[in-house]
C-alpha cells in the first residue's frame, strides 16, 4: 500500500494525548556573551578545545536509540515502548504536525506520509 486515503466524511477518528512516554537528557544550551552597545566587538572563540569544554558536542551521533533525528521506524526505544504500552500507531512529531496543519472546514492541503508497518509479537 503506497497511500492510505483519509476522507473528509470520517469524523470518528480522534487523536488524544495520553502521556509523555520518554524524556532523554537535557537540550543543548548556549551561553551568549554580554555585549553592550558602543563597546568593542566581542572576539569569537575559535579554539575547538575551548569550545568543546564549554559546549560539548554530541558524541554518540548515529548510534541507534540516541536522539539524533533518526526515523521513528529505526528507533529501538520506540519498539520497546510500543510493546510495553500496547500501541497500535506510532508517529513522529512532524507527522502529527502535518496532520494538524490540514484542518477544517475545507481540508484543502494535500500531504503524503510514509508508512512503515511492523508486526510485533506481544
Amino acid at each position: 500500500i503506497s497511500q492510505i486515503p483519509f476522507c473528509k466524511e470520517a469524523n470518528s477518528t480522534e487523536l488524544r494525548f495520553q502521556q509523555t512516554l520518554l524524556e532523554v537528557g537535557m537540550p543543548p544550551r548556549i551561553k551568549l556573551p554580554d555585549v553592550q552597545v558602543g563597546q568593542k566587538p566581542v572576539a569569537l572563540q575559535y579554539d575547538i578545545h575551548k569550545i568543546d569544554t564549554c559546549f560539548p558536542r554530541f558524541s554518540e551521533r548515529n548510534v541507534p536509540g540516541h536522539t539524533n533525528h533518526e526515523p521513528v521506524s529505526l528507533d529501538s526505544n520506540v519498539k520497546k515502548l510500543a510493546i510495553k504500552y500496547d500501541f497500535q500507531v506510532v508517529m513522529s512529531s512532524s507527522a502529527v504536525k502535518c496532520l494538524f496543519d490540514n484542518h477544517g472546514p475545507s481540508f484543502d492541503r494535500q500531504w503524503s506520509l510514509p508508512v512503515h508497518i511492523i508486526e510485533l509479537e506481544i
